[in-house]
């Protein structure tokens, strides 16, 4: 293995990209081990921003001049204080731009191979005249509007955007309509409205998170993403859903939706939205209510590439849990799962986070019996009442549960 030459070497690193622990241990192979490691480690190192910023910290530390380090060591913030704060401190101090251009210099030359760039709150520093400055963005847009303006002058191919938004910035304007590769879109905004111009410059979008708590969501109405294939929304008003789906064209394969409450004809009618927009559809996290739950097996017959569903019979609003109804037909729901499912369906969660409209024992006893000829199932509750983890390993595992936690702890399928 120390052998291999670079090339090799390289390709296997790149598939160890996210095994940080095992590409930290390459670096001590060998002078070359190390020198092919150590691109992949660092292609994005603001990723050690929260869990290894000391270290990081330490090493751009050790880059920088005497006279830079005497700046930092005159202060007391050798390991208070993470590097973007550095920056921050003093961008706008004349007498410490030398241990600032360093900093950024250290970062953005011609030899960095980096392909994520992350701008910090209320960052001045005019970045966009470093012609060196071209790779894969992912934005705060909190910042000087005239360094986002310039950035869409030199930056084309942007694949992926975080986008804080408080006003209708001509800089963040720009910087979307200058893009080439834009794939993946996560907006955040705060307060205030959505802005059309903003949102409509996504035509060719594939990926796209809302997160709004906002209800001024009409734009949504307007909108044309017909090439949209994961939507993810959390606090936006399913009226702005259901027309933002109706204006798609059959690519989506992921629908998330949180933290909305809407009422019965609201819930039909998204229901209806997504088996009649969204053939393809692999992957949906929706509330069901109690009486839609006939009118969501028409979505189990024409969604046959549906794998994983997550369904929700509650929504969080800031620190309380709204149930949306009071007793949920479990029973019918299973009943038409193992009717109507189509052959690919086997990932299930399901969450209650009240007790008195948990499913029964004896309806998933009844839901795994009726389960015959097809894919084991990976199943995830919300922690229910009864014994049920013996009664799925004594009876039902590996056969019909192949995998099951009684605990859901995240939003993701990670049964792969």
């Amino acid at each position: 293995m120390s052998q291999l030459s670079e090339d090799i070497l390289y390709l296997i690193f790149k598939i160890l990209k996210d095994d940080k622990r095992t590409l930290y241990s390459c670096l001590l192979t060998n002078r070359t081990w190390c020198r092919t490691a150590v691109p992949i480690l660092w292609k994005n190192p603001w990723k050690l921003k929260d869990s290894g910023w000391k270290q990081m910290l330490n090493v751009i530390i050790s880059h920088l001049s005497n006279e830079s380090r005497n700046i930092l060591k005159n202060i007391c913030i050798w390991i208070l204080v993470s590097i973007d704060y550095i920056i921050l401190k003093f961008t706008n101090k004349e007498s410490n731009s030398i241990l600032t251009n360093e900093i950024i210099n250290l970062f953005i030359n011609g030899s960095r191979k980096f392909t994520h760039l992350y701008i910090p709150y209320n960052f001045n520093f005019q970045i966009h005249l470093i012609p060196e400055v071209r790779s894969c963005l992912s934005c705060n847009a909190n910042i000087n509007d005239d360094i986002v303006a310039g950035l869409a002058d030199i930056c084309k191919s942007i694949k992926k955007l975080e986008l804080f938004i408080n006003d209708d910035n001509y800089g963040i304007i720009r910087l979307i309509e200058a893009q080439q590769n834009l794939f993946n879109l996560d907006l955040k905004m705060h307060q205030g409205k959505p802005y059309t111009k903003v949102l409509a410059s996504f035509i060719n979008l594939k990926v796209l998170e809302l997160d709004c708590g906002s209800d001024t969501w009409e734009c949504l109405g307007n909108l044309s993403l017909p090439y949209l294939q994961i939507l993810r929304t959390k606090n936006v008003p399913i009226k702005g859903l259901i027309s933002l789906i109706e204006n798609t064209k059959g690519y989506l394969i992921e629908i998330k939706i949180d933290d909305t409450y809407h009422y019965i004809p609201d819930n039909k009618r998204i229901i209806q939205v997504i088996y009649q927009k969204c053939p393809n559809l692999i992957y949906l996290k929706l509330i069901l209510r109690n009486d839609n739950i006939l009118e969501f097996e028409n979505l189990l017959v024409n969604c046959q590439n549906l794998t994983g569903l997550y369904i929700l019979t509650n929504v969080p609003i800031g620190d309380y849990t709204i149930v949306v109804d009071r007793k949920f037909n479990w029973d019918k729901l299973f009943e038409i799962l193992n009717i109507s499912s189509p052959k690919s369906l086997f990932k299930f969660k399901f969450k209650f986070d009240n007790f008195f409209i948990s499913p029964k024992l004896i309806s998933l006893k009844l839901f795994f019996d009726n389960w015959k000829d097809r894919h084991s199932i990976y199943l995830q509750l919300s922690q229910m009442e009864g014994d049920i983890e013996n009664l799925i390993v004594e009876k039902y595992k590996p056969g019909i549960v192949k995998r099951f936690n009684n605990m859901i702890l995240n939003d993701e399928f990670e049964w792969i």
